[in-house]
Formats: structure tokens, C-alpha cells, sequence
């Protein structure tokens, strides 16, 4: 073989290998964060009953900046959870975090779903009331705001 050609083709094949080098750990990168998370579940009960689901209920992760709500039932699930960490699971019922729930030390493994059970909050939330429709009559005594 020609031994210019033979230093373009090692040229070529050891820039190659180079570029390869430098993607390939990127491409592992990715896939092991990717298996290196799993997913919370469970639900938030609220009162003295410590049965009463605590629907819209804020979920949170706070060293992760993770949130969700609960669901009608009071179920929740979080997804992507870093594997591996101790970390503190907040309930609370209003976003002023007045009535509030925590456990403490929840470590998810690698592809796992774990179920921390129930988290109960001492006090439901009030039930929000809508206000009264008026009649036609108190619309024409107060006068039609619109």
C-alpha cells in the first residue's frame, strides 16, 4: 500500500475512534441516568379519621423541586425520583403549608415504584362553598352590576 494512503486511512480511522470516544461516553451517561431513578406512590389521608383522602393535596421533594397533587382519592405518584437519596416527602392541604405531613428518609432503588403508604394530615381542608345564586328580585333591589 501506498504510504501516504496508509497514513490518510490511520489518520482517518484514529479521528474516528477519537470522535467516537468522546460521543460513546455521553450516550452511557444518559442511559444510566436514565435507570438510575424510580417512582413514589401513595396517598394522603386528612382528619381524625385518618381515612378521609385529601383530594388536590401539594406532594412535594423540596431539595428537588418536585411537586404533584393528589388525585380525587388521594393518590398521588411521583416519577423520576432519583435513586438512592434520603430524601423528605411533604403533604400539605393548603400552599401555605399550615396543616402539614412529612416522612422522613424515603430512598427510592434504581426502576423501582415504591408505595410509602399513607401520609395523614391532622386537618382536612374546608370544603369551599360556592355563593348562594340570587334571585331576580335581589338583582333588581341591588342593582345589575354589569
Amino acid at each position: 500500500m501506498n504510504p501516504q494512503l496508509r497514513s490518510t486511512v490511520l489518520r482517518g480511522t484514529a479521528v474516528a475512534a477519537f470522535a467516537f470516544g468522546l460521543l460513546l461516553p455521553g450516550a452511557v451517561s444518559a442511559a444510566a441516568d436514565q435507570s438510575q431513578t424510580g417512582t413514589l406512590v401513595g396517598a394522603v389521608t386528612c382528619g381524625a379519621d385518618a381515612i378521609t383522602p385529601a383530594s388536590d393535596a401539594v406532594i412535594t421533594i423540596g431539595v428537588l423541586h418536585v411537586e404533584t397533587h393528589t388525585s380525587g382519592d388521594g393518590r398521588f405518584a411521583l416519577t423520576d425520583v432519583p435513586a438512592g437519596q434520603q430524601l423528605r416527602l411533604d403533604a400539605a392541604t393548603d400552599p401555605d403549608q399550615t396543616s402539614m405531613s412529612s416522612r422522613f428518609n424515603v430512598v427510592v432503588e434504581p426502576g423501582q415504584t415504591l408505595d410509602i403508604g399513607s401520609l395523614d394530615i391532622a386537618v382536612c381542608p374546608a370544603p369551599s362553598t360556592p355563593a348562594p345564586a340570587m334571585s331576580d328580585q335581589e338583582i333588581e333591589q341591588r342593582g345589575n352590576p354589569y
